[in-house]
């Protein structure tokens, strides 16, 4: 987490750079066109980057909900072994089906919740169809 941070802290440092070389193409410029691209280009850049990291750092799933899951599943397991000791049958196939189906939906929820785990992946495919679509427009 470090590290991300450094990253974060790093690129914030070229984005002041960046619009600091802006400001003086603006003071110093007579292509005002196209120094106002630049600008509405770095702006862009800006909110996208905001996005990103509020996407990637700040919007997780609450610790309550991984521990109400983490509880359920413990409580299930628990309530199948006192049935079995009631019926005094235990079932082996029925608690390792709980035992794996259980395991699946926690590792996706955690992998869904932190995308650089990368289990399961989520394609991006539209968004890239997005995009150009949108290099296509006039």
């Amino acid at each position: 987490m470090k590290a991300v941070r450094q990253i974060i802290t790093e690129s914030e440092e070229l984005h002041k750079q960046l619009w600091s070389k802006a400001v003086e193409l603006a003071n110093n410029s007579a292509y005002s066109g196209i120094t106002g691209l630049f600008i509405k280009s770095l702006n862009e850049v800006f909110v996208l980057h905001g996005k990103r990291v509020n996407a990637g750092l700040r919007n997780r799933i609450p610790v309550s909900i991984f521990l109400t899951l983490y509880f359920v599943a413990c409580l299930s397991m628990g309530m199948m072994g006192y049935q079995a000791g009631l019926t005094g049958k235990r079932t082996t196939v029925a608690s390792f089906v709980l035992i794996i189906t259980f395991s699946i939906v926690l590792s996706l929820i955690t992998d869904l919740d932190r995308p650089r785990q990368e289990f399961f992946s989520v394609s991006q495919q539209s968004m890239v169809d997005l995009k150009t679509k949108l290099n296509r427009t006039p």
